[in-house]
């Protein structure tokens, strides 16, 4: 029996080999394109990551320090347009990494069976899904900008930050969802779940703080929730994980000092609270545009409700989704950042959160097979249609065409 579930763990391992390789192939073209423009095409901020390298004044008041170090580190022995791009292709190249660890090692993965490989093209599927739209080749526009903007896609190609940032986003996400459950019962102020939460949430903030905003919020909100539900009788608790957001405060008060005040009089800058301005300004049907990102975890939500709402890790990341969806909603930059929706990179790991715990409890309520045939066919035809337009995306991508 052991020898057997060593050759079937060396299968997933050697599955997981092949598919990791061919991801990295392929996003690393895509950086390096990114990078140097290929054929005057390629939209992205790549190209102003490699003037910040060059030391040419470029605006950037976020330096963004761990994708730079790497860049740099690799910019060594390659020219600085090749150390962006395989900076980021090697941190975006950790996110399926994490994943494969938040699928098999923490509770999400706990009493999952025998299904590696399965967990595997999970995984992959995953990182190439995206919002539903009528692809070009049927040759109809749904007006307002009804692809990307106002829309949004989990896996956002085009902005490499926000793939830098989120390997080490999923491993905060697991291990808060963890610790949320059982923080109470813990009494201590110091463990290896809390160390570990604490450390990738400052990783996170330094690679890009769009994901701690709405992290820091769903999290203080839970656990206020929870003190308040206990009659303050888990106060001690609160304080006890509650210290290990420190780090990342601090850092988060000195970013916020470095992006949104400014000296220049004639510069405006700052947070600004106008409920769906900006999101009405990029497309005229939110509820459609929600819809079309979110079909798959709605269409899920419809059929499984009374099952998954007891499921820890799914009211977490429908919880985060929620704070996300308001974060955007109700907060804009204000001056020339206006128009360039910082907010909804907030919302997009929003997106990319409810899609990973969805598809993974839709496999479990599959491998049950207590649900009903055509009940989980609609569910999985939803979560097919995301991945068929998400290729297609990545094709656009790829082909250098635009990504709105």
């Amino acid at each position: 029996m052991d020898k057997i579930k060593i050759y079937l763990k060396r299968k997933d391992i050697g599955l997981f080999t092949i598919l990791f390789i061919l991801y990295m192939g392929v996003t690393f073209l895509l950086f390096h394109r990114q990078s140097v423009l290929y054929g005057g095409k390629y939209m992205s901020d790549m190209v102003q990551y490699v003037r910040h390298m060059d030391g040419e004044s470029t605006g950037l008041t976020m330096p963004y320090p761990i994708m730079f170090w790497l860049a740099r580190f690799f910019a060594l022995f390659v020219s600085n347009k090749w150390g962006i791009a395989m900076a980021v292709t090697v941190l975006n190249g950790l996110t399926p990494i994490a994943l494969y660890y938040c699928y098999t090692e923490t509770s999400l993965g706990k009493n999952a069976g025998n299904r590696g490989y399965i967990n595997i093209l999970l995984i992959f599927s995953l990182l190439f899904i995206s919002m539903l739209y009528l692809p070009d080749w049927f040759n109809v526009t749904m007006g307002g900008g009804m692809k990307y903007a106002g829309v949004f896609s989990p896996n956002p190609y085009h902005n490499a930050t926000y793939l830098v940032a989120r390997p080490f986003a999923v491993m905060t996400f697991f291990f808060y969802q963890r610790i949320i459950l059982e923080y109470e019962a813990k009494d201590a102020w110091v463990c290896k779940d809390y160390i570990c939460f604490s450390v990738f949430l400052f990783l996170t903030t330094l690679a890009k703080p769009s994901f701690t905003l709405i992290m820091v919020a769903t999290a203080g909100l839970m656990m206020l929730f929870r003190l308040l539900l206990s009659k303050f009788k888990g106060i001690k608790s609160f304080f006890q994980f509650g210290i290990w957001f420190i780090p990342t405060f601090l850092l988060m008060i000195y970013q916020y000092f470095v992006v949104f005040t400014s000296s220049n009089p004639n510069v405006i800058r700052g947070i600004d609270f106008s409920p769906f301005k900006l999101w009405s300004y990029l497309t005229d049907n939110i509820p459609l545009a929600v819809c079309l990102a979110m079909s798959f975890p709605i269409a899920v939500m419809i059929f499984q409700f009374k099952k998954l709402r007891k499921r820890g890790v799914f009211g977490c990341a429908w919880f985060l989704w929620l704070v996300s969806f308001c974060s955007f909603a109700f907060f804009q930059e204000k001056g020339e950042q206006f128009y360039a929706a910082n907010f909804a990179w907030g919302y997009m790991y929003g997106l990319f959160f409810i899609h990973a715990v969805t598809l993974y409890e839709l496999v479990k309520e599959t491998q049950l097979k207590q649900a009903k045939i055509w009940a989980l066919a609609v569910q999985w035809f939803f979560f097919v249609l995301h991945l068929i337009c998400g290729i297609d995306y990545f094709l656009i991508y790829m082909s250098g065409e635009s990504y709105i």
